[in-house]
């Protein structure tokens, strides 16, 4: 049975009759318009509500393993800037040798 004649037959149990009855069913299709209405409107609101949860989750995730990326290359740079200074150390020392032993030489 549609809606309509189930309106119609409530409306005419209440008692309501010609103008009355029209008046009711239409008062009570209304109704059931906002509600569907109001009902995808809060369908929408929650599926806004999950992709914008999703999209943040998203973001959240990129600029995380953008600070992972940037923090091992940071460590990295500090590795290759230690092991420079290191080879940069071991040569001075090598000169510095090198020169000593030159000057003893000549001292002899």
């Amino acid at each position: 049975m549609s809606t309509l004649k189930k309106l119609t037959e409530i409306g005419k149990d209440l008692g309501y009759k010609d103008e009355e009855l029209q008046q009711f069913v239409k008062k009570e299709q209304d109704k059931e318009r906002e509600k569907r209405q109001a009902e995808r409107e809060r369908r929408e609101a929650e599926l806004h509500a999950e992709r914008e949860r999703r999209d943040a989750e998203l973001q959240a995730e990129r600029e995380r393993r953008e600070f992972e990326e940037k923090r091992r290359e940071v460590e990295r740079e500090c590795r290759e800037a230690e092991l420079q200074a290191e080879r940069e150390r071991r040569e001075f020392e090598a000169k510095m040798r090198e020169i000593e032993h030159s000057r003893k030489m000549e001292g002899e």
